[in-house]
């Protein structure tokens, strides 16, 4: 093996050694956030949501919140709610049903963590707004952040 090859192999595992390492408070456990007041409308050009979302202070994932967010399915990409740290995205699938992604990113000491969840909505009756919890899961710290 030349010197190129082994700097090449070693260089990428050194950096993922010196990675910040995040443990959450209890590892592999969710916190749930609150969705409230959640309501699609959809057209042929595609669907728009809003909901109120709140979450509590806890170790690891912030302090509490309670915001509002609103999009639509054809953004393509997470759009901030009413707290930078907070961002949601509506995908469609089959049948009408749609997923609700939500992810949040606090800064904790010199980390960023990312937390996500998701829950499957289905169809929202026109006018009828829909509540539900959504489990975030910490998913450790993000590079660079």
């Amino acid at each position: 093996m030349n010197l190129t090859t082994l700097l090449a192999t070693l260089v990428p595992a050194a950096s993922i050694l010196a990675a910040p390492q995040f443990t959450p408070a209890c590892p592999g456990c969710p916190i749930s956030v609150s969705v409230t007041n959640y309501l699609t409308g959809c057209s042929p050009g595609g669907c728009t949501y809003s909901f109120s979302v709140s979450g509590p202070s806890q170790a690891g994932f912030g302090s509490a919140f309670d915001t509002t967010c609103n999009g639509t399915d054809v953004q393509g990409f997470y759009k901030v709610c009413g707290v930078p740290d907070l961002a949601a995205n509506l995908v469609p699938v089959q049948r009408g049903d749609q997923v609700l992604h939500i992810q949040r990113t606090p800064k904790i000491g010199s980390e960023t963590i990312l937390w996500y969840g998701n829950v499957t909505t289905g169809r929202v009756p026109k006018g009828e707004p829909q509540s539900f919890e959504v489990d975030l899961t910490a998913y450790g710290a993000i590079a660079g952040a």
